[in-house]
């Protein structure tokens, strides 16, 4: 499993997540969700099932949705449960992950949630693109 998460794979990542779901898919969809966002759900002792948009893209990646659930995980913000499994993520990446993950959290589908993270990264996070995510978006000067 590839640790390394820059702009296009994050997309990737969010894009596989979103396919994996029923078109308009929100995270209140989710037979588990008890009010508030969760990356992972206990449905048993001991099992868990991916949760939220980051949470998933996370067990997506290959990350025992238990080792999160048992571990304190569960609750953590997408850059604290990114950076506890030792994922490393350009900045870019980064606000792309949080910015989705805000608007999921505010009910957004997760479709939208994707567009409107891309959108605001090129649109405010242009600094922080390193030459290969500027390449990917041919925003190079």
């Amino acid at each position: 499993m590839s640790k390394f998460i820059d702009l296009p794979k994050a997309v990737s990542m969010v894009l596989k997540a979103i396919a994996d779901k029923p078109e308009g898919y929100r995270y209140r969809d989710n037979p588990y969700f008890i009010g508030s966002c969760l990356n992972v759900h206990r449905v048993s002792p001991g099992e868990f099932v991916p949760g939220c948009l980051v949470g998933t893209v996370v067990v997506n990646a290959g990350v025992d949705p238990a080792i999160i659930g048992t571990n304190g995980y569960e609750s953590s913000s997408s850059s604290a449960l990114l950076d506890a499994f030792d994922f490393e993520v350009t900045s870019a990446a980064w606000e792309y992950f949080n910015f989705a993950q805000g608007r999921q959290d505010s009910g957004s589908t997760w479709s939208r949630a994707h567009m409107i993270a891309l959108e605001y990264v090129l649109r405010e996070c242009e600094t922080l693109l390193t030459d290969g995510e500027k390449e990917w978006l041919d925003v190079r000067k």
